[in-house]
């Protein structure tokens, strides 16, 4: 345990879960009573500043525990309440197809990846290491980074991808499910069922493992890709805009979602992963040379 999270000692995982859990209900029901202030910005950028105001809130909270961790369930829970608004502006339209598969495979991709975190996060007394990682590197321009790296930059990117949410459950449309929908419905599943196939190989191998520090995971999914659960995760945004371009091809523009997803893998998260496991494991330098890094593909020789 990190020396800065001792005061947390005297919560276990129970007692930290239950934190995270009414911190995050104030936090929307908080953020719900705030939307009013906005309206009048529109139903986009009311949400966007309110999301915003709900991450620095959590970012406080995460302050007087001296862990930062704090926010990582927010990535999957925050777009549900967020969906459910938006989905509220048309009366909760039952009869739209188009809907119920977009919060579908919302819901789905949230349950899972929620409980993927449950499962993982040990509690209050447990902090991502990358944060940690930073905190050293970053020094005193620490709380900054926190609030703008850990905290807000991860929250855009979420909004950014649930845009297509936006128009596909607030807005009536006549055009009838097509080859579009059900393609886009269907590549959001596959990443969604990439990401649970990656993490449980990962956690069973971890188990298998847990005496051999060296030891890195290259067998199943992962034998064909060294961050398969990334890759998953860009696809299910990818089937969301899908979904909304079936309806609107005018609003190609929020692919702008799944794109900053992409980006922020390949750019940020990727090149951090890799670098923490060449220090650890050297031998993986020799995965880094055959495996594809994002995309599942035939090793090279």
């Amino acid at each position: 345990m990190n020396p800065h999270l001792g005061i947390n000692s005297r919560f276990n995982k129970n007692s930290s879960l239950l934190i995270c859990g009414i911190v995050y209900l104030i936090t929307f029901i908080g953020s719900y009573l705030c939307l009013a202030l906005f309206e009048e910005l529109g139903q986009i950028y009311s949400v966007l500043i309110v999301d915003i105001i709900a991450t620095v809130f959590i970012f406080l909270v995460g302050i007087v525990f001296r862990n930062a961790s704090l926010y990582d369930a927010y990535w999957s829970v925050a777009p549900v309440p967020i969906a459910l608004y938006w989905w509220s502006l048309s009366g909760f339209d039952m009869e739209d197809g188009r809907k119920i598969l977009a919060f579908l495979a919302l819901l789905l991709w949230a349950v899972r990846l929620t409980l993927n975190w449950i499962r993982g996060w040990i509690g209050l007394t447990h902090e991502d290491w990358r944060y940690g990682m930073l905190r050293q590197k970053t020094g005193i321009f620490y709380p900054l980074v926190n609030l703008a790296g850990i905290h807000i930059f991860p929250t855009l990117m979420v909004f950014l991808g649930c845009l297509p949410l936006y128009f596909i459950l607030s807005t009536e449309n006549e055009i009838p499910l097509g080859w579009m929908d059900y393609l886009g419905f269907s590549v959001s599943i596959i990443g969604i069922l990439m990401e649970l196939t990656a993490d449980e190989q990962l956690r069973t191998f971890k188990k298998k493992n847990a005496d051999n520090p060296l030891a890195f995971i290259d067998s199943g999914i992962w034998y064909f890709s060294r961050h398969p659960n990334y890759f998953g995760e860009i696809l299910f945004w990818t089937g969301l805009f899908f979904l909304a371009i079936s309806s609107d091809n005018s609003i190609y523009w929020t692919a702008a979602g799944f794109m900053a997803m992409y980006a922020m893998f390949r750019f940020i998260s990727i090149p951090m992963m890799d670098e923490r496991m060449l220090k650890k494991r050297p031998k993986y330098a020799a995965i880094m040379n055959t495996v594809s890094q994002l995309v599942p593909w035939f090793r090279l020789r």
